[in-house]
Order: structure tokens, then sequence, then C-alpha cells
């Protein structure tokens, strides 16, 4: 997938009909994210879409959350931060 490409994957979960990954960035400020995609149309990707998410995309956690571990089930994900 071309848009994971400039990242390290360290951890993958796959639900039902969506998948979550962290990773962290190989170049630049070499920041660890959570990228959702797949189908969301009960928000289970965590992105504001309710629509098929083709891409990864970036979760907004803010700043100050850093989310180091991730599970998904058929309609849910789960995030748990060490804070």
């Amino acid at each position: 997938m071309q848009s994971l490409a400039h990242l390290q994957v360290m951890q993958v979960a796959c639900g039902g009909r969506h998948t979550l990954s962290i990773a962290k960035e190989i170049v630049g400020d070499h920041q660890t994210n959570v990228y959702s995609w797949g189908d969301s149309q009960l928000g289970q990707t965590g992105i504001a879409d309710t629509e098929l998410v083709i891409e990864p995309k970036k979760i907004d956690f803010g700043e100050s959350i850093v989310i180091d571990k991730i599970a998904a089930g058929s309609f849910h994900s789960f995030f748990t931060n060490s804070k």
C-alpha cells in the first residue's frame, strides 16, 4: 500500500471489515501514529467519516495522547495509551 510506504508498521489489528495499524514515520519527525481504513459505516475506523475509507488515514488523538496498543472487532476499535 503506497500510503504506508514511508512508515514502519509496528502493530496491525484486523476487525470484521476494517483495519488499524500503529506506525512510525521513517523520515521527518519519527512520530508514531495510528492509521485506520476499511468499512466505517458505524464509525469503527475512528475517523469522522461513516463511509468506506480506501487508503489508510491517520486518527487524530491530539498531541498529548500516545497510543501503544490497538484492537479491532467486528464493529468497534479499541485503543490504549501508557499514561
